[in-house]
């Protein structure tokens, strides 16, 4: 009995459904209690790890409402063939019934029609509260094309070889489901008819239930709907929805709709940019990549991200219907603005994340050409519907066309607006753009120049963010008449925060924007003031208590000076690129800092061990940036109360020795660890894994690091580790190092792992993303074996949330892109390459 019971579970973890069925059928003839136990074992973990594709039988089982069946006068050769029933206990919601059903014909043999006496059901249940449903078989696993990620799992773990029963509100009848079906399979026959309004919405909502996998096949079925449905007779209908279908088949969610902006033209492609918020529309390529739909309807706001390619593509060859079936997309997703950008956002890399990442700026001069026109004719195409609801403009090396842009946007409720990277720009035209604006809330301005006009139009709106990045101010820029109405100037009761990093801008308006009430967050990085004749330039932070300060790349002055000191506290606080140690001195020295810093970024310095021991004086650092800063040797650094306070530690790009000359081995409560790029030598990494560090740390990168395999040894006794960046490019033997990684301690509870690597071969592959509770994956390559000797994709459990990416540096040898392909039809996978990645 025990061996049986054993072979049951073993068959689990080998993926085999049928056998672990054919076992349970066993026991639930044979011993009940046994029965009951693997039930629940089976359930439990083939929810948690759900295999990528169909197994078992190609054929699924629908069950289906009939309505003829709904008039509760019950025919018997109708219910003859009846296989599945819905049933209520309460007399409201109908849901599968378990149960067993019979008819009794003894006393009904001289009628054609059921009583509710004649009815049996176990669970004893009567005949009125119960629905009967039609059986539709169908071959999924051959016949259906399109695949989906919910009927995959379901199919997966049906261990009762139940019907699949679509969501109540969606009604799906008998015939309608069969025509669904259908164009799955892309029936000739159905090419021949346009689909009607209702069954239009009632299809998307089927989709939206079963959450589709992208493919060519996808594509193509969205195609056909976009033909039958919007262009089709009830085309307006469908657009302008008068009863609401919508919102009944798809209950306010956009996912399904996303896919027809993939089908509305050959040339047209289309991602999601969650963290960004923003839809990106790009000239379509080869790549196979996640679009990342799903996010859209836990974005909001929702905005388009357009490259300058698009925009003149939509204005010169979109036709009639194709800009009424854009607009109603744009309108469908309640996108609220654009961002037009020379360069295509063309991927949805997975996001990478960034230790004690404080926004420092790389002053990295770029070379700008003369920034394009975006065509007016754009916005004119747009409805007034989808015009009215702009409330966010950005252009990025793109400008538009000021005067036809002026008329159309004059009274809009904008809230954001950014102009960047176009030098080119003249005076006068920001004021004529924002003037009077009484709902800009957020206001960007890179690489302008501006004159007085332009700043008294910017300090009479009431912006909560200014950011004048790299901007000047015209030479006759007037300096006595912008500050004579402080009344009517809202700037200083609204603005919370101020970035004029890199710019160049005269004493008066700094000192005049210091004032404002509310401020909280200040980027003074790179500043230059513009000095006055006769004039005394003090500054003072008005006892402000800040959240961030940012001075990067600043020379100690007097406007630094009293700044900082009449500041009341700041909890960040950014120093890095620091031209010489007196900045660091003074503010080390500052005694209202000493006791709020939280988080500090004194990153690309040279420090000496005198600056690094002033830091004994700061209380309560959690956060700390050293990156490219500490000295070669950190002899004769004190003990000091930072090395029990930080938990977050950055120090990427350092010499990390052994004694005394660890400087990360000195913390003690870290959770958090970077040490990318870092030169460590060996036994570095033993040292600083003591007993409370490897309780403690869930975060690990070692990116760019050359981790020695007795290191390594050591980094798997982490308990807690939940993200892990590795270099393996260096290592002779990435499989030796796949060993030891497959007994650490922390591999239960691994969620994010990104790994590097000069070469790697499909069975090394599947082993990487073998972890169970693993959510993200990132593989960089430069190269994939072609070799797929003894691989069986059968026997690799995966679990259906994970997310891959895989960036490769040589083209993928075919086998392996057909390989992946059909392994991961249930995740969600970019395969790109390293261009893409850069360019995104």
């Amino acid at each position: 009995m025990y061996s049986v019971l054993a072979l049951s579970i073993v068959s689990l973890f080998n993926c085999n459904k049928n056998i672990y069925l054919e076992m349970r059928k066993c026991f639930k003839t044979r011993i009940q209690g046994i029965y009951i136990v693997t039930y629940i074992i089976g359930v439990l973990f083939l929810q948690t790890n759900s295999c990528a594709s169909v197994s078992g039988s190609s054929l699924l089982q629908f069950a289906l409402l009939n309505d003829c069946w709904r008039n509760k006068f019950f025919e018997k050769r109708e219910l003859n063939t009846v296989k599945y029933w819905l049933s209520s206990q309460d007399g409201n919601k109908f849901e599968f019934c378990p149960g067993t059903h019979h008819f009794d014909n003894k006393n009904t043999h001289t009628s054609n029609f059921y009583t509710k006496n004649d009815f049996h059901c176990s669970l004893g249940i009567c005949l009125y509260l119960h629905e009967p449903l039609n059986n539709f078989e169908s071959d999924y696993s051959t016949k259906w094309s399109v695949k989906f990620r919910v009927l995959n799992n379901f199919t997966f773990v049906n261990l009762d070889d139940r019907p699949f029963i679509l969501e109540d509100y969606l009604k799906v009848k008998h015939h309608e489901f069969r025509v669904f079906v259908k164009y799955l399979i892309q029936q000739e026959e159905i090419c021949l008819h346009s689909l009607p309004y209702k069954l239009f919405y009632k299809f998307l909502g089927i989709i939206e239930v079963l959450d589709p996998i992208s493919s060519k096949y996808l594509n193509q079925l969205y195609l056909c709907l976009l033909n039958k449905g919007l262009l089709g007779m009830d085309c307006f209908k469908i657009m302008s929805d008068p009863n609401e279908y919508k919102k009944k088949y798809l209950k306010q969610r956009n996912h399904s709709l996303m896919y027809f902006f993939l089908a509305l033209d050959d040339s047209l492609d289309a991602c999601l940019h969650k963290d960004l918020s923003c839809l990106s529309l790009f000239k379509k390529n080869d790549q196979l990549f996640d679009r990342g739909f799903r996010y859209i309807d836990t974005m909001s706001p929702i905005n388009v991200n357009i490259s300058e390619y698009i925009v003149e593509y939509i204005v010169k060859k979109f036709n009639r219907e194709q800009l009424r079936i854009f607009n109603w997309l744009l309108y469908s997703i309640e996108s609220t603005g654009f961002s037009f950008n020379k360069i295509e956002m063309t991927y949805v890399a997975i996001k990478i994340s960034c230790l004690c990442d404080f926004g420092t700026k790389k002053l990295i001069d770029i070379e700008r050409k003369q920034p394009n026109l975006v065509s007016s004719t754009f916005f004119e195409l747009l409805s007034p519907s989808n015009l009215e609801r702009i409330s966010f403009l950005k252009f990025t090396n793109m400008l538009p066309a000021f005067e036809s842009f002026v008329s159309i946007f004059k009274g809009k409720h904008l809230k954001y607006f950014e102009i960047s990277e176009c030098s080119g720009l003249k005076p006068h035209v920001i004021s004529s753009l924002i003037w009077r604006n009484t709902t800009l809330e957020f206001l960007k301005l890179k690489e302008i120049t501006l004159c007085d006009k332009d700043m008294a139009a910017i300090l009479h709106l009431g912006l909560k963010t200014l950011n004048l990045n790299n901007c000047g101010v015209e030479s006759d820029f007037n300096h006595d008449t912008i500050y004579n109405n402080l009344k009517n100037y809202k700037i200083l009761t609204s603005l919370t925060s101020l970035d004029i990093s890199c710019s160049k801008l005269p004493g008066e308006l700094v000192r005049f924007l210091l004032k404002s009430q509310n401020i909280k967050y200040l980027d003074i990085s790179s500043f230059e003031l513009i000095p006055r004749a006769r004039s005394k330039e003090t500054f003072s932070g008005a006892n402000i208590k800040w959240l961030s300060l940012k001075i990067n790349n600043c020379s100690s002055n007097r406007f630094i000076n009293h700044l900082a000191k009449s500041s009341e506290s700041t909890e960040c606080l950014v120093l890095s690129q620091a031209p010489s140690e007196d900045l660091l001195k003074f503010f080390f020295g500052l005694s209202n800092f000493l006791d709020t810093v939280t988080s500090l970024d004194i990153s690309e310095n040279t420090l000496s061990i005198e600056i690094l021991n002033l830091l004994r004086g700061f209380k309560r650092i959690a956060r700390l940036n050293v990156a490219n800063s500490l000295p070669h040797s950190v002899k004769g650094l004190d003990e000091m109360s930072l090395f029990k306070t930080v938990e977050h530690l950055k120090v990427s790009g350092n010499k990390i020795g052994l004694n005394s000359d660890n400087f990360v081995a000195r913390f003690y409560n870290l959770t958090k660890l970077d040490l990318s790029g870092a030169n460590l030598q060996n036994g570095a990494l033993i040292e600083i894994f003591d007993d409370d560090m490897l309780n403690s740390l869930i975060h690990l990168d070692l990116s760019s690091v050359n981790v020695p395999i007795k290191d390594f040894k050591k980094l798997c006794e982490c308990k807690s580790l939940k993200c892990l960046y590795i270099d393996l490019k260096k290592v002779s033997s990435v499989s030796e190092y796949l060993e030891i990684l497959q007994d650490a301690n922390f591999k239960e509870r691994l969620n994010f792992f990104c790994v590097e690597t000069l070469e790697i071969n499909i069975l090394v592959f599947f082993k990487l993303i073998s972890f169970p509770g693993l959510a993200k994956f990132r593989l960089v390559c430069e190269k994939f074996e072609e070799t797929v000797e003894n691989l069986q994709i059968s026997n690799v459990i995966y679990r259906k949330i994970l997310r891959i990416e895989i960036v490769y540096i040589q083209p993928l040898p075919y086998t392996i892109q057909s390989i992946l392909g059909k392994a991961f039809q249930n995740y969600y996978i970019s395969i790109v390459d390293n261009l893409s990645v850069c360019v995104s």
